[in-house]
């Protein structure tokens, strides 16, 4: 019995030795080749690898039926990958969705599609929406989520964004464009895991702006999402020391 296991090892590993060395092969002699069988391969590889997950399903686009309750996605949180915690289901398409460290699973999960630098946070049905003052902002992230540029824990700093984003808001006209942009992630120790997603805009008439709008994007500059005048996304930074701080993450 022990030799007949010894040979299923051995035969394995040159199995995968050789699969090994087709792969590398093809890499080096047909890279668009290597990556169309990889792309044919990788949902077979997930398949296999979610095998073991109970399966959740996706209604509309927004909404995780899991274990008997209703997630629905917060546009405003994300989670940062180091924040992940266990696998919890599979979707039919093969994406996992998975438990966020620190956060409760019958009131938090989180969807990680392969390739972005945040996963999107789905939260129970019977959870009220989270905000800000609840939310108890403890710090700002500055940079993409799963690597920050710097992180901001100053309070003063931290109270100046908040009452940024609570005050003068500017709407803006059909094809403005920014100078220069940064994310800025706001986190909690109340909440670990979750991410609260600004962006900071500089304007090229030298206005500074910050959003919270979930939908807001931009394209060499442009503002793609043009500002509803019943609905102003856009908030002015009007004080002098607070915007000192925040150009120079802008450098």
């Amino acid at each position: 019995m022990r030799g007949k296991a010894l040979r299923l090892v051995k035969k394995t590993l040159i199995a995968i030795f050789v699969l090994c060395i087709l792969g590398f092969v093809l890499l080096i002699s047909s890279p668009p080749l290597f990556l169309a069988v990889g792309y044919k391969v990788e949902p077979y590889i997930m398949s296999y690898l979610n095998r073991d997950l109970p399966l959740a399903e996706m209604v509309d686009g927004h909404t995780i039926l899991f274990d008997g309750r209703q997630y629905t996605v917060d546009p405003h949180f994300q989670v940062r990958p180091s924040d992940l915690g266990a696998a919890v289901a599979k979707l039919p398409d093969n994406y996992r969705v998975y438990a966020i460290n620190g956060l409760r699973s019958e009131e938090w999960l989180a969807l990680d599609p392969d390739g972005l630098a945040f996963a999107f946070a789905y939260r129970e049905k019977v959870v009220p929406p989270l905000t800000l003052a609840d939310f108890q902002v403890s710090g700002i992230g500055v940079g993409l989520p799963s690597r920050y540029t710097r992180v901001i824990t100053d309070q003063n700093v931290i109270r100046g964004v908040l009452d940024s984003l609570a005050g003068q808001t500017v709407t803006l006209g059909e094809g403005e464009r920014s100078y220069d942009m940064r994310n800025l992630n706001l986190f909690s120790d109340r909440y670990p895991g979750l991410l609260y997603q600004l962006h900071l805009i500089r304007l090229q008439d030298g206005r500074l702006l910050i959003t919270d709008n979930p939908y807001f994007d931009s394209q060499d500059g442009l503002l793609l999402l043009v500002d509803d005048p019943q609905h102003p996304y856009y908030h002015l930074v009007g004080d002098s020391d607070l915007r000192e701080v925040l150009e120079d993450l802008l450098l």
